[in-house]
């Protein structure tokens, strides 16, 4: 049983990988050369629906140039909205399992014989 839900989480990824693709295809030019995690943050948001309606919320900051410009470089985005908004995605996809690890330190017995 496990091993069938196991199979099925990997065919799931193999079809977000498609999908991911896909995404960047429609988006040529503006993800094309992003890297993989980033693409997945984008696919991740819009399966999400959070990339769906209008956009009407302004988000503005001033930047240092090196960052932008390297940003820019690393992923291949061009424009700024297209950046911040990848920017976001990959926050909002984040993984959060370091987090969950730190907050588990000690949780397992001191004497607990693993057996190793």
């Amino acid at each position: 049983m496990a091993r069938a839900k196991e199979k099925a989480a990997m065919e799931r990824r193999r079809a977000g990988a498609k999908a991911a693709a896909a995404e960047v295809a429609r988006h040529a030019g503006r993800v094309g050369r992003a890297p993989d995690r980033l693409k997945y943050s984008i696919v991740f948001a819009r399966d999400a629906g959070l990339l769906e309606g209008g956009k009407s919320v302004v988000v503005r900051g001033r930047m240092p140039p090196a960052l932008v410009k390297l940003a820019k470089a690393k992923t291949g985005i061009s424009s700024d909205t297209e950046l911040l908004t990848a920017a976001l995605a990959n926050l909002v996809a984040a993984d959060d399992y370091a987090d969950w690890l730190i907050a588990h330190r000690g949780s397992i017995a001191a004497d607990l014989d693993l057996d190793v």
